[in-house]
């Protein structure tokens, strides 16, 4: 591992390492992750990393939800670091995650809206993958609004994009959000 410290491929092993440990449900891992990849080396440090580390910190924070003011401090780093950063796919998933983590954070209506806004940036093909994850995380907004028919509309949506894409899975999804969608697909 020593050696890998010492590339550029460093801070990518934490940041996916995170993000399956949130796919997996361990929150704790995640924060581990993130924190210590942003630490690993200077590529790290650029905005273009370190956006991408601090949005999922954040998700991983608002998941846990030990510390809301930090996880919104460290979401509107990611957004700011982003915007700097650049780059349509990484702008797009920054903006995902920050509308989860806003909905994590009991922030409905304002992850709603960046969700929504996201979802029509994404109607490009190229980033129909990360509109499925927008469609889900949308979806389980919706839920918690008791908005039954948006929701049941965005889980069709996501389906059928997965259907015709091939894609088996959208990682960064917690079982506590799968869990609800698959309880509330079952109910319809």
């Amino acid at each position: 591992f020593e050696v890998t410290k010492q590339t550029v491929a460093a801070p990518y092993l934490h940041l996916w390492s995170g993000i399956l440990a949130i796919t997996a449900g361990n929150t704790d891992q995640a924060l581990t992750s993130f924190i210590e990849g942003r630490a690993i080396s200077d590529t790290a440090e650029t905005a273009h990393m370190a956006s991408q580390s601090m949005q999922w910190q954040a998700f991983a924070e608002a998941l846990a939800g030990t510390n809301a003011t930090n996880a919104l401090s460290t979401i509107e780093q990611s957004v700011q670091l982003r915007e700097k950063a650049g780059g349509p796919f990484y702008q797009c998933c920054n903006q995902i995650v920050y509308g989860t983590t806003l909905i994590q954070l009991g922030k409905l209506d304002q992850g709603l809206e960046t969700l929504s806004k996201t979802i029509e940036k994404t109607q490009d093909a190229t980033l129909k993958y990360l509109q499925t994850g927008a469609l889900l995380h949308r979806a389980y907004a919706f839920i918690l609004k008791k908005s039954k028919k948006k929701a049941n509309d965005d889980i069709l949506s996501a389906c059928a994009l997965m259907a015709e894409n091939g894609y088996d899975h959208f990682w960064g999804i917690p079982p506590s959000i799968w869990c609800k969608l698959i309880a509330f697909s079952k109910e319809q």
